[in-house]
Formats: C-alpha cells, sequence, structure tokens
C-alpha cells in the first residue's frame, strides 16, 4: 500500500511540475512580445523581406 502511494505521489509531483512549466513558458512569451509597437507587429512581408535583405543583394537560384 505504502508503494502505490509513494508512486501516486510522484506522479503528482511531475504533474504540477509539468503544469507550472507550461505556464511559466505562455507567461514569458507573452511578456516577450508587450514591448513591440502595434506597428512593428504589423509589418508587411514585404516590409520584412526588404529589411532582411536590401535591394542590390540578389539570389538566384
Amino acid at each position: 500500500m505504502a508503494e502505490k502511494k509513494e508512486k501516486d505521489n510522484f506522479f503528482l509531483v511531475i504533474g504540477v511540475i509539468a503544469v507550472i512549466t507550461i505556464t511559466l513558458v505562455v507567461i514569458l512569451k507573452q511578456r516577450e512580445t508587450e514591448h513591440l509597437e502595434p506597428q512593428a507587429a504589423a509589418q508587411s512581408k514585404e516590409q520584412v523581406l526588404e529589411r532582411n535583405h536590401p535591394p542590390g543583394n540578389t539570389f538566384v537560384e
């Protein structure tokens, strides 16, 4: 009986740790994008490509 209770407690502790970890990841991910201006988050795909690949630097397949 004691072994079953220890196993139950083990899985309970593992479950609690998993839930806390997932919660922290979600909270930190939300805080990561808080400082971005709304305009920066709404950039068009063309603006992002232009910023990453300036004119004159062409890629040919």
